[in-house]
């Protein structure tokens, strides 16, 4: 990330609440941007926003949900303005470990 300055810019991070999300959200707010934090764990969203070092708000709501990121949309919108950043970083995995090994080519 470049040290240009974010100062009026916007970012919704989805997936905040920990780890890489919480990260790209506390080094966007170091620029100065305004953060909106979107995930699953409202209590760590709380937590991420108190600690973020400009303006920030959460919102509970699973990206998979049409309806509520429709919803959180309209109110990042209300509270925010113009949305300049979004980083989608909330995971949504499927399936599971395959049963069935992986062959390499060559028989490894």
């Amino acid at each position: 990330m470049s040290r240009v300055s974010l100062e009026r810019q916007v970012a919704v991070v989805t997936g905040a609440a920990r780890g890489v999300g919480e990260l790209l959200a506390r080094k966007l707010s170091a620029r100065g941007a305004r953060v909106a934090l979107v995930g699953l764990e409202e209590d760590a969203l709380k937590e991420v926003s108190g600690r973020l070092h400009s303006e920030s708000a959460h919102w509970y709501a699973d990206v998979t949900d049409h309806e509520a990121m429709a919803r959180v949309a309209r109110e990042v919108k209300a509270r925010f303005g113009k949305v300049d950043i979004v980083v989608a970083n909330a995971g949504v995995a499927t399936g599971g470990p395959s049963s069935t090994p992986i062959r390499r080519p060559g028989g490894g």
